[in-house]
């Protein structure tokens, strides 16, 4: 079976649109990776403006980026008005760069503070300057809704502003458990995933998450039990493909083929492909190879850089004999 990435933290729709978007641009497929990032900017992703802006930018097309990343800014990323900064600063426009490199260094962003640095040392103002890094130093000294949300920027993870207090908890909670604090994390997402809110069920995901790292595999199936019956489709796939990965190691592979297709079935961009190439090679230990086949080509449509060349491999392996097995 295939392992499934865990992480905590962010909307998994989200999370799978920024690193779709990220993917197709470093295969020079422009406009699938605008299409994703701009649809991870309509859920409100501070991230998926950024991207979507400089893509803009480098295309020429300055009014649109520098609106993209005016939505960024105001989202709070700290990426996000750097790069406002420094489109700023291209067209001449001193006053509104230092601004926005400003807002950055308030969020914790070293190369906003480099190159704001860079600006004032250029006008003589030399104590203005050192100012700025004392100020950077004061940003990431201490915790602020910017500063959680600036730091999961800077670490790589995708994420979105948060203005619901249910969705600001889990982003709080993904802090404490990066930092170790993994305690303090469970309490806050137990409190979330029990308040049956829009938001609890990916508390739930993400707190079953936590407790199947601690080896507590048992409370893992009750809180990914209740992101599977939330109502929330992308928790409850994710959910679905953990439960089926657990399942297996149980050895109830009826279980885990439910589960699988869960996953599969399910509008969670990761867990669907993950979910189709293990529903996949569950049919193959029970001999329905003919709709193993259809679920590894579905794999294979995705592109997906992980499990799309396993399923390839997959196929291969398939015996022409084989292929019209039972279904």
């Amino acid at each position: 079976m295939v392992g499934w990435p865990r992480w905590l933290g962010g909307r998994p729709n989200v999370a799978a649109l920024l690193r779709d978007g990220a993917r197709y641009e470093k295969r020079g497929k422009l406009a699938a990776a605008e299409d994703a990032y701009r649809r991870a900017d309509a859920e409100g992703s501070a991230e998926g403006a950024s991207c979507l802006g400089v893509l803009l930018f480098e295309r020429g097309e300055v009014d649109a980026a520098r609106a993209a990343l005016i939505r960024s800014d105001e989202r709070g990323s700290a990426t996000g008005a750097f790069r406002l900064g420094f489109l700023w600063e291209e067209l001449g426009k001193v006053a509104e760069a230092k601004a926005a490199y400003r807002r950055a260094v308030d969020r914790g962003s070293a190369d906003a503070a480099g190159n704001l640095t860079t600006m004032l040392r250029r006008s003589g103002d030399q104590s203005g300057a050192d100012a700025v890094m004392a100020r950077l130093n004061d940003a990431v000294g201490h915790t602020s809704v910017d500063a959680v949300l600036a730091e999961a920027v800077g670490s790589g993870v995708p994420v979105f502003r948060v203005d619901d207090a249910d969705d600001l908890s889990i982003a709080l909670a993904t802090r404490e458990h990066a930092q170790g604090r993994t305690k303090r994390a469970e309490r806050i997402l137990r409190e979330v995933a029990e308040t049956g809110r829009p938001a609890h069920g990916l508390a739930a995901l993400n707190l079953g998450i936590l407790l199947e790292q601690r080896g507590d595999v048992a409370g893992a199936r009750r809180a990914y039990g209740t992101a599977l019956g939330s109502g929330d489709p992308s928790a409850a796939g994710a959910a679905g493909l953990n439960l089926g990965l657990i399942a297996v190691q149980d050895r109830d592979l009826v279980e885990a083929e439910r589960l699988f297709r869960v996953a599969a079935e399910s509008d969670h961009p990761e867990a669907r492909v993950a979910g189709a190439i293990n529903l996949a090679g569950a049919l193959v230990l029970r001999g329905a190879v003919t709709e193993a086949r259809l679920h590894y080509e579905r794999v294979v449509a995705s592109e997906h850089p992980e499990y799309a060349p396993q399923a390839v491999a997959r196929l291969a392996g398939l015996t022409p004999r084989s292929s019209g097995g039972r279904s």
